[in-house]
Parts: structure tokens; C-alpha cells; sequence
């Protein structure tokens, strides 16, 4: 069987199922939404060209099977807290779509509160 996630060795993880490449690790820091969407942009990790996830392309890496944290063992550093998406809540544009990697849920957060970010593209 093919797996999945494939660890690129230069700090990204290819998803074989969207095509899309990860950022392997995670920040040890907390961004306001602003504030991931910048880190994103200015992300140079084997390239150019990342973002932050939206809330189906981040929900689409949780593992099920797994808590704290809810993510493939291929990923390296993840915290059991809640990752940004790029999706903001369509009730309030003052929210964004989070994903918790405790326990692989979704909910929304002000976009003023700070979350960790891993970065797509």
C-alpha cells in the first residue's frame, strides 16, 4: 500500500492523496489570523509560494485514529492546540475556521486571538 504522506527530507511532507506539499514542523509560536497569513507569505522553506490552509485542506490531514496530537507521525512537531485555516466563519467576519490537534475538531476563533499555523501549498 502507498503511503499517503511522504516526507520530502527538506522540512515539507507531500500529500500523495491532494498533491498539496506541508510544512513538516510547527512554529514554538502563536499567531493573530493577520499575523499567520504573513508568516505564510513570507514562509521560505525549500521555496516559495506557502499560505495558510484552508479549513478542508487542513481538516483533511487529521488522523482519526490518533490524539494529541490527532496528525501522522511523518509530521514532525504539531502542538495539541488549535492551527488557523484560511477560512473565515461566514457569520462573522471578524472569525476564522480553526482545527484543534487535540482531538481533531473544528470550530471558529477571533481572528484577534492567536493559534498556531502550518503552512501549505
Amino acid at each position: 500500500m502507498k503511503e499517503r504522506f511522504i516526507d520530502n527530507g527538506d522540512g515539507t511532507i507531500l500529500d500523495t492523496s491532494t498533491g498539496l506539499t506541508w510544512q513538516k514542523d510547527t512554529q514554538d509560536m502563536s499567531f493573530t489570523f493577520k499575523k499567520a497569513a504573513e508568516y505564510a507569505r513570507n514562509l521560505d522553506l525549500s521555496g516559495k509560494g506557502w499560505r495558510v490552509p484552508t479549513r478542508a485542506e487542513l481538516i483533511g490531514i487529521v488522523d482519526d485514529e490518533k490524539l494529541n496530537p490527532c496528525i501522522s507521525k511523518v509530521f514532525g512537531k504539531t502542538f495539541s492546540e488549535w492551527y488557523w485555516t484560511s477560512t473565515l466563519f461566514s457569520g462573522r467576519s471578524s472569525s476564522a475556521w480553526s482545527v484543534g490537534f487535540n482531538y481533531g475538531s473544528g470550530n471558529y476563533n477571533v481572528v484577534t486571538n492567536f493559534s498556531r499555523v502550518r503552512c501549505v501549498r
